[in-house]
């Protein structure tokens, strides 16, 4: 058996993150409520943790559905919730065996013929003269080679199946695996702890009805580690396996014992295995938990593990997968939808706050505007009495002579005054005063006035020295050698 990654936890994305493990045997039922978290995208990283875990003992007369409701009743006690549970078929009442089945062409082979050759051999592999109606049977695919296909094959009374299922439906639960014990509590074992991934060794689980033994290797060439050699007592000791085991021929490396029995005798160096932190007699039922969670999720039945698990009552357990994944969904979306409603009312109400709050200061400031803009109208009507239309109109002159002169004015050149003047209709006066570095740029300064499109007449007044006035007006400037200018010109109408 190899274990490697596999695909996303369904399971755990339909909301479900607890199930039941039970282990049923003869008058005694175990339940542990195993719960997990993480590993949504790789379900093999996903962390186990027991929550709770009773014993219930059955008296001997009780039937299955009196049991299942006396199993309700202490479910229900001890604050159990969960519902969905995988179980198992004891191997006192199961037979597993190993088949090699010949092939013809390996590309072509199927369950159905598997499961065909079983059904025309089955009186071989079962060695007991029971009629195929009577058993249930299920297998798994160990290795393959071009000539034939190494199959496990477990059969189990369909009777005995079909009490354990009635059990459990009356204690209201939704079975999702029904397996066979050993493999179940391997699985737990492998998945909850941290061997050395090149180490080998023995996992030996205690029954109450017997010992099975199962020696782990690793292979280097293919980074996996298998069984290489499984081995089933019944009815035997944890001692006289433990001794035999020392005298086998194969390496069993470090051995690990849980089960019911494994405080029989543990010798050194063997370890005995908490089930997550629980007495070793629970170890069956976390493994049936734990296996729940890696393999039996109703959508995806990938996985070739040995299931009894008829179909009505998959069919079963996947309507109820189905509810709780809609559930799951329901409440998604319902908490999504109560949070956009939130954010659209917090919305509103934070705009109808700010718009109220501008209101009120457009309450407060209205009598003021109201009468700046009186005092404007005034303003203006003071502006055309004064200077009547033509001063209106000439504005825009008035801007674009500013502008050419400023465009017109180089590096170097300084004005401080301008005298803006309307005699008549040939044009209007602007008269100009500057000054300069130097005489040159103020001689750029007039060929950028004369070469402008816009004046016409430019004419120089003044260039030179500056006057006793001038150097007192400009006695505070770092410019310590200057000439002045006074030119004027003309902007056409």
């Amino acid at each position: 058996m190899e274990f490697r990654i596999q695909q996303i936890n369904l399971l755990r994305i339909s909301g479900i993150h607890s199930l039941l493990g039970i282990d049923l045997y003869k008058n005694r039922v175990r339940v542990v409520e195993v719960k997990t978290h993480g590993g949504i995208l790789n379900k093999f990283t996903a962390k186990h943790g027991a929550s709770r875990h009773i014993t219930v003992d059955f008296p001997g007369n009780m039937s299955a559905a009196e049991r299942g409701n006396l199993l309700s009743e202490a479910l229900k006690k001890n604050g159990i919730k969960t519902r969905f549970s995988v179980s198992t078929v004891r191997s006192s009442n199961s037979r597993v065996v190993t088949a090699d089945m010949p092939i013809v062409a390996a590309d072509t082979i199927s369950k159905e013929e598997i499961e065909n050759w079983i059904r025309e051999n089955y009186q071989k592999l079962v060695r007991v003269p029971i009629p195929l109606k009577d058993l249930s049977f299920d297998f798994q695919i160990i290795s393959q080679t071009t000539e034939s296909i190494r199959i496990e094959v477990a059969f189990v009374r369909t009777s005995d199946r079909d009490e354990i299922l009635d059990l459990l439906q009356s204690a209201g639960l939704h079975v999702l695996f029904l397996t066979i014990e050993s493999r179940s509590t391997e699985l737990g074992f492998l998945s909850t702890n941290n061997i050395s991934p090149a180490e080998d060794f023995t996992f030996v689980f205690a029954g109450e009805d017997g010992v099975t033994s199962t020696v782990y290797h690793w292979h280097d060439d293919s980074d996996s580690r298998e069984s290489i050699q499984r081995t089933s007592h019944r009815n035997s000791s944890l001692k006289d396996i433990m001794i035999s085991m020392a005298k086998g021929s194969v390496e069993i490396g470090s051995i690990f014992i849980s089960g019911p029995g494994a405080t029989e005798h543990v010798p050194p160096p063997a370890t005995v295995w908490e089930p997550l932190g629980l007495p070793p007699e629970y170890a069956l039922a976390v493994g049936l938990a734990v296996q729940g969670f890696l393999f039996a999720s109703p959508i995806s039945g990938s996985e070739q593990l040995i299931d009894f698990l008829p179909e009505k009552a998959k069919a079963s357990s996947l309507e109820q997968f189905d509810k709780a994944l809609f559930k799951v969904a329901l409440i998604t979306m319902g908490t999504i939808l109560f949070v956009l409603l939130g954010l659209q009312s917090g919305l509103q109400t934070y705009v109808k706050n700010d718009s109220a709050r501008l209101d009120r200061k457009l309450q407060k400031v209205g009598p003021v505007y109201a009468q700046v803009r009186g005092l404007q109208r005034q303003v203006d009507a003071l502006k055309l009495e004064l200077s009547g239309d033509d001063a209106v109109r000439q504005r825009p002159s008035v801007a674009r002579a500013l502008h050419e002169i400023a465009a017109s004015t180089p590096k170097g050149v300084w004005l401080y005054k301008l005298i803006y003047s309307h005699p008549d209709t040939t044009g209007t006066n602007v008269d100009i005063w500057g000054y300069s570095r130097s005489n040159e740029d103020a001689a750029d300064f007039l060929s950028g006035l004369q070469t402008s499109r816009f004046f016409y007449g430019v004419r120089v007044v003044r260039v030179g020295a500056p006057t006793q006035l001038e150097l007192a007006s400009f006695a505070s400037t770092e410019q310590k050698s200057f000439v002045t200018f006074e030119v004027d010109l003309k902007i056409a109408p």
